[in-house]
């Protein structure tokens, strides 16, 4: 399975919250950087995935595979919240056929805004 293969495949399993493909394909020690948060493991990654409060649909990706990083640009249609089309990229390490970090890009206006703690 090439590096693109893997990062399709999670990308698959994420929106549709196989949790299983998703712990078969993520490092223990994953790492997740975005605009509006971050994650630490591969455990942090599943407690998101089964509270995610988003809901989208893939329009079209274009993937760019070099040494052990694929970068993944698309477009998706986000229903929940109703956000609608939104360009993202985000950058993929592999490493021993895991994804052990990534990097995601996109504009966060039309999100909602984390809740600050109280």
């Amino acid at each position: 399975m090439s590096n693109t293969d893997i990062v399709k495949r999670f990308s698959k399993a994420f929106f549709e919250k196989n949790l299983e493909i998703v712990k078969e394909l993520v490092a223990e020690n994953y790492r997740f950087k975005g605009p509006m948060m971050e994650m630490n493991s591969g455990e942090e990654l599943i407690g998101f995935i089964e509270t995610m409060p988003m809901e989208a649909t893939e329009i079209s990706s274009t993937y760019i595979e070099q040494g052990n990083q694929v970068i993944k640009i698309c477009n998706f249609d986000f229903t929940t919240p109703p956000i609608g089309p939104q360009d993202m990229c985000e950058i993929f390490t592999i490493e021993d056929g895991k994804i052990l970090k990534s990097q995601l890009f996109y504009d966060t206006a039309p999100f909602p805004k984390p809740k600050e703690a109280a």
